[in-house]
């Protein structure tokens, strides 16, 4: 496995970010009426960051922030996707 150059780490970063924005948006579409419910509208309102890449890992951390007034000790589950291609057509993690 070769390492990763900054400007590919960067652009394998802000596809994650898109990604994650792109599937917290999404979430609720096809859900049943009474499934829609459960789901809140998050923004990455203070950006993504990263810690230094590894040759086989990389550490991308966010802050996900509601978009409506929740209790300070709601939680709520972020969907993800990291791809090796900007077209997400070689998922690499998806959760």
């Amino acid at each position: 496995m070769s390492l990763l150059d900054r400007r590919e780490f960067i652009k394998i970063s802000a596809l994650s970010a898109c990604s994650l924005f792109i599937s917290t948006t999404l979430t609720g579409c096809g859900k049943d009426e009474e499934e829609k419910g459960n789901y809140i509208s998050v923004g990455f309102d203070h950006g993504v960051a990263s810690g230094d890449p590894l040759s086989d890992r990389v550490i991308i951390w966010t802050r996900a922030t509601p978009k409506v007034e929740v209790a300070d000790d709601k939680v709520f589950n972020i969907d993800f996707e990291v791809a090796k291609d900007a077209d997400f057509t070689e998922i690499v993690r998806k959760e």
